[in-house]
């Protein structure tokens, strides 16, 4: 597993923010990291290892679930995209934006369970970073897995 716990260090959390907001003085595009969209799914950064992995826990919520009574495939998608897009913007240290994105589903997130995200850059060239993801459930059980590349612009 990427992380052996998945409790939140407020130091690794700290250098996080440090990064992004370093990175957003110096770009020439107004950037807004995490955006709007992380905190509307109440995301939290739990873990970071600089430049290179990020663990983020996300609340299955209500207005996320499906007519079976499940998170959404395309909320799953945006958890994995609210976790890779803040990775991938730190590991680059300017704007980048996703290429492509697949995922795998693997079983069901429920609503009022917590799931996390976690997400590491596997290889990087100039000009593109190539990502995966993985989503554990409460009993650490994996729930989705995503792979993207990312243009570096």
């Amino acid at each position: 597993m990427l992380f052996d716990n998945f409790s939140a260090v407020p130091e690794e959390v700290a250098l996080l923010n440090a990064e992004m907001a370093a990175m957003g003085d110096k770009s020439p595009v107004a950037l807004e990291i995490p955006p709007k969209c992380f905190f509307d799914m109440q995301g939290k950064f739990l873990r970071y290892r600089s430049r290179k992995a990020i663990l983020v826990s996300f609340p299955v919520l209500e207005k996320q679930l499906n007519p079976i009574g499940v998170m959404q495939g395309g909320y799953m998608a945006a958890a994995f995209d609210n976790t890779l897009g803040p990775l991938s913007y730190a590991a680059a240290q300017k704007a980048a934006v996703t290429l492509d994105m697949s995922q795998t589903y693997l079983r069901a997130a429920r609503a009022g369970e917590t799931i996390w995200c976690a997400a590491e850059v596997v290889t990087r060239s100039p000009r593109t970073l190539y990502m995966t993801a993985s989503v554990f459930d409460e009993r650490r059980k994996l729930v989705a897995t995503a792979q993207t590349q990312i243009l570096i612009l």
